[in-house]
């Protein structure tokens, strides 16, 4: 996966100018990017899991190359309070099975991505390796 460019930028570097330029505090900045990546990743794991119960596979693998591009652009913290949350969300809407199959999905699909991030948001544990 190429790095990804926002004008021929780096998107964090253009997102801490933006953030300067409008006179957003950097801790802000981080805490408004940090949940934002958790709602997204939420939302896209649960549409992911919509559209593969509807049998719409290349759609569900779809949503989580987009997750997979955002956690490689902005990879959520380890334990962060955030991927709790979304672990919390997750753990209320999908049961063990379902998110099993999410993770080995994601895990089929996104071979640059932290699988350790996407267990931990799935309510997950990966096995020491």
């Amino acid at each position: 996966m190429g790095a990804a460019k926002l004008n021929g930028e780096d998107p964090r570097e253009f997102l801490a100018g933006l953030a300067s330029n409008i006179g957003l505090d950097k801790f802000r900045a981080a805490t408004l990017v940090c949940a934002s990546i958790a709602t997204r990743t939420r939302t896209c794991f649960l549409q992911c899991w919509a559209l593969e119960i509807q049998g719409k596979r290349p759609e569900a693998l779809d949503e989580l190359v987009k997750l997979c591009r955002i956690h490689y652009i902005f990879p959520p913290e380890d334990n962060s309070a955030e991927m709790e949350m979304v672990s919390a969300g997750l753990e209320k809407n999908l049961h063990v099975a379902e998110r099993v199959h999410l993770l080995y999905l994601y895990r089929s699909i996104c071979t640059a991505g932290n699988l350790k991030t996407a267990a931990e948001a799935l309510g997950l544990s990966l096995p020491d390796e």
